[in-house]
């Protein structure tokens, strides 16, 4: 089975996803995503010119 690709903000609300993924016993890949460092790079900016953080 092909791993998730999970992108996941640490602290944040991607915790519970994580959660339920390992006691599922499902592959994942984890891809941390540094907030509020992200957000403000100009790659980010491409994909949300507004820099609007996507909430839970």
């Amino acid at each position: 089975m092909t791993p998730v690709l999970f992108y996941g903000v640490p602290s944040g609300c991607s915790f519970g996803s994580i959660v339920a993924l390992e006691w599922l016993g499902k592959p994942y890949q984890l891809c941390r995503v540094e907030m509020p460092e992200a957000a403000t790079s100009d790659s980010y900016r491409r994909i949300n010119p507004w820099r609007k953080p996507h909430h839970c």
